[in-house]
């Protein structure tokens, strides 16, 4: 699945490119699928190509909701870590158990 991802525009370059930051790095993107986006537009942007123009207000909301699943998902895959990590950590007591008990049998 591939999710467009809303940036702000710094600068246009001519007709087809603009020049988006992301992550702290400034990134060169196509707009030829949106011709009128100008510096301070927000865009869509898909494989390294602008998708669509939307509000900054928008923008704001869609990136603030990719936040909030971004920490569900971190939260969720850290139980389900904590999970294994208990498993295992069952597992192994139960076979050092074996073992021990299997030694304490052998010695009596």
């Amino acid at each position: 699945m591939c999710v467009a991802m809303p940036y702000g525009v710094l600068e246009v370059n001519g007709n087809s490119r603009a020049r988006i930051e992301v992550g702290g790095t400034r990134q060169e993107i196509s707009v030829l699928l949106v011709p009128e986006v100008k510096a301070g537009d927000y865009v869509l942007v898909r494989f390294g190509s602008a998708a669509a123009k939307i509000e900054g207000d928008q923008a704001i909301e869609v990136m603030r909701l990719y936040q909030e699943i971004a920490k569900a998902d971190m939260l969720q895959n850290s139980s389900l870590l904590r999970e294994r990590v208990n498993k295992r950590k069952v597992q192994n007591l139960e076979r050092y158990t074996r073992y021990h008990l299997k030694l304490a049998n052998q010695t009596v």
